[in-house]
């Protein structure tokens, strides 16, 4: 199984529209797929799936409530494919959880039954809600090419990766700000945060999904120029997809529907359906081809 990670800088650029899609788009290429609703500020994947609120959700997880998140799974349908963990119903602010809560989270989005688990995070910069992005096997940040979403964006890329190098560095997870008794100790943390390139795993290069593109190839170059910028030295985000501006998005969100469904020929669901065909086996990708255009209904004109 792969969990794929997605965060932003900054709220109102589209990342939850982007696992919400990413994740029905995954389910009808035939993957059993898991979206985990980890916006402790915004949780709302359960609108975006059409569905009202549910009555339990990864709260009960954190309160203890619920022995696994496994047991908060609901069906979506897609044929038994799509599944959701609803998110918590009241706003938790991402520096209050705890370093064992953050564990448990990880933890248990290991042990989800599927093949896919796509987790909706918050647009918070805690080290909490850094942690857990970097968890993921696929990391997304998703940004709009407004200059201060990219430099939202770039900042989050900064810290995750200051993050990621210095729990390596510290050997165990932190829970509290590091404090460094000798100067041996700094050194080896900021050589790990400079170069990335600890004794334990890959280099950190986390994907970049640029949502509501104008269509203008120069605009995408710039944005990601931007972005990289922003986030320093040594930090080269790939542009892994480009969601073009796209009436059909405005149309589903009305709808409370997800765009690669409503309008699965459109623009924005093109976009987002290569990105699940990247995420998928070749071998899979080939045996379940691409959405049928007569699954759905067409875009009503």
């Amino acid at each position: 199984m792969r969990v794929v990670t997605i965060g932003s800088g900054v709220a109102g650029v589209g990342r939850s529209f982007a696992a919400a899609n990413l994740a029905v788009a995954l389910a009808h290429r035939g993957a059993r797929t898991c979206l985990v609703d980890l916006d402790f500020q915004n949780a709302e994947q359960h609108l975006l799936l059409g569905q009202l609120r549910p009555q339990r959700s990864v709260l009960e997880l954190l309160r203890g409530e619920a022995l696994s998140m496994a047991e908060l799974m609901i069906s979506a349908d897609l044929g038994g494919r799509l599944f959701l963990v609803p998110g918590a119903p009241e706003t938790i602010r991402p520096a209050s959880l705890r370093g064992a809560d953050v564990d448990r989270l990880v933890s248990e989005l290991r042990q989800l039954p599927a093949e896919f688990v796509v987790v909706d995070l918050p647009a918070s910069t805690a080290h909490q809600a850094l942690d857990l992005f970097l968890a993921g096997d696929a990391q997304y940040l998703v940004s709009t090419t407004d200059p201060a979403a990219l430099t939202a964006g770039g900042a989050y890329l900064r810290l995750a990766r200051s993050r990621r190098a210095t729990r390596r560095g510290a050997g165990t997870p932190l829970r509290s700000p590091r404090v460094y008794n000798t100067l041996d100790d700094l050194v080896r943390d900021m050589d790990a945060i400079r170069s990335d390139a600890g004794e334990a795993g890959p280099r950190f290069r986390p994907g970049l999904i640029l949502n509501r593109c104008p269509l203008d190839d120069e605009a995408s170059a710039a944005a990601l120029r931007a972005l990289r910028a922003a986030a320093g030295e040594g930090i080269e985000p790939p542009l892994e997809a480009e969601i073009p501006e796209d009436l059909a998005v405005d149309r589903a969100t009305m709808l409370l529907d997800p765009v690669v469904e409503y309008a699965p020929t459109s623009p924005a669901s093109a976009a987002i359906g290569a990105l699940a065909a990247a995420l998928l086996p070749r071998t899979a990708v080939d045996a379940f081809g691409p959405l049928p255009s007569d699954l759905f209904e067409a875009v009503p004109a």
